[in-house]
């Protein structure tokens, strides 16, 4: 292919995420080579295309200009070009759990123990647990536990004593037709992890798609839930996006009015404001006593341990409801639009929700959180090929 010249436009300075599909570049699923006009001459960008698709798609980070346009030359290698197989992210399979590193470095695990194994027929499914695993919150839903900045510092708790079925970073709802999938005692669903495919690393994320089916106490189906996760490194911190697409499969799914539902995050607890954190939201308001039940574009939940400060901010994606945030000063916080309404999906239908989570260190305004949310509000824009 001869070399394809792309002026992009950006609209925040924070490091961003580029797309560009390769059809529409008159690639062909070809290996490139991504260059940059730096101020100082053309340098290799690092970047990765994911094949999962209908069409391949070309992404990579820039460092992102406000307003500006920086222009890029794409070259079809027909065979991987050091830009795209330098070294970056790596998936490591532990069978219950996926390690996410960067640059050999753990930056995350994603875990589904007691899941992996499970016998089903058509609307049954049955969890078989490792015998040498003995945890409380075996094998009732996936979740990302450990989390890392890029400095090494811890940002969640697992299973803390007052809320155990807080898993770090996670997703439920305690009243789907009336099944619990959100508390782990009693009579109570379970979210099972029935299939994991295009798993994908490399220099610029790591990530894969999951099968998820929602599931009453005695093992009968609820519905079917696909989610997409992205892992991306962005200077001071990692970008964790969350695509979640429910489908009702087995009949109409309502998801009753309830407060604990959502996103869920449990920060750790040497960074909670009782230790010394700081809740802040787009609004300036600060901590518990001004940002619960009030709505805002972002949540930031920050705090200082062991010399090091960090924290993470949470974005909802456009198809997400503007709803009040939960949050707590001893470490919860949740987006939760169905606190204040029920969802219903029609049998056969969809429900599509997004998030972005940025983990970064320093606080909320020397990680630029405004300016992450801006890049994530409005990406950045080819404007000429």
């Amino acid at each position: 292919m001869a070399d394809v010249n792309l002026r992009v436009r950006t609209f925040s300075p924070a490091p961003q995420v580029n797309t560009l599909p390769l059809s529409t570049a008159g690639v062909f699923g070809e290996s490139v080579t991504l260059r940059w006009e730096a101020p100082g001459g053309w340098e290799d960008v690092p970047c990765q295309i994911d094949s999962s698709g209908s069409v391949p798609i070309l992404h990579w980070v820039s460092a992102g200009q406000v307003y500006t346009e920086q222009r890029y030359r794409l070259s079809g290698t027909g065979k991987p070009g050091p830009a795209e197989t330098a070294s970056g992210f790596a998936i490591e399979d532990c069978r219950y759990r996926f390690k996410v590193r960067w640059n050999g470095v753990v930056a995350a695990a994603y875990n589904f123990i007691g899941q992996r194994e499970s016998s089903s027929t058509a609307t049954r499914i049955a969890t078989i647990v490792d015998p040498k695993v003995n945890l409380a919150w075996v094998g009732f839903k996936p979740f990302w536990y450990p989390i890392y900045t890029p400095s090494g510092l811890r940002l969640t708790e697992n299973s803390p004593a007052d809320h155990p079925h807080h898993h770090s970073v996670w997703f439920g709802h305690s009243n789907v037709n009336s099944v619990d999938c959100w508390i782990e005692t009693g009579v109570v669903g379970k979210i099972l992890l029935r299939e994991i495919r295009n798993v994908i690393a490399g220099p610029v994320f790591a990530g894969w798609t999951e099968t998820n089916w929602w599931v009453a106490s005695d093992g009968s189906k609820l519905l079917e839930e696909d989610r997409t996760h992205r892992f991306w490194h962005v200077g001071q911190g990692y970008l964790l996006d969350l695509r979640l697409m429910f489908r009702a499969t087995e009949g109409e799914i309502r998801f009753a009015k309830e407060k604990d539902a959502g996103l869920g995050i449990r920060m750790a607890d040497n960074l909670d404001v009782e230790d010394g954190g700081l809740i802040l939201n787009s609004r300036g308001d600060r901590n518990e006593a001004d940002t619960f039940d009030r709505p805002a574009d972002w949540v930031d939940y920050s705090g200082h341990a062991a010399g090091k400060t960090g924290g993470i901010a949470v974005f909802n994606g456009p198809d997400v409801p503007t709803h009040p945030w939960f949050t707590r000063d001893y470490g919860p916080l949740l987006s939760n639009f169905m606190r204040f309404q029920p969802c219903t999906i029609p049998k056969g239908e969809g429900l599509s929700l997004s998030f972005r989570l940025y983990l970064h260190d320093g606080d909320a305004n020397s990680a630029h959180v405004a300016e992450h949310y801006e890049a994530f509000r409005r990406p950045p824009m080819i404007i000429e090929m």
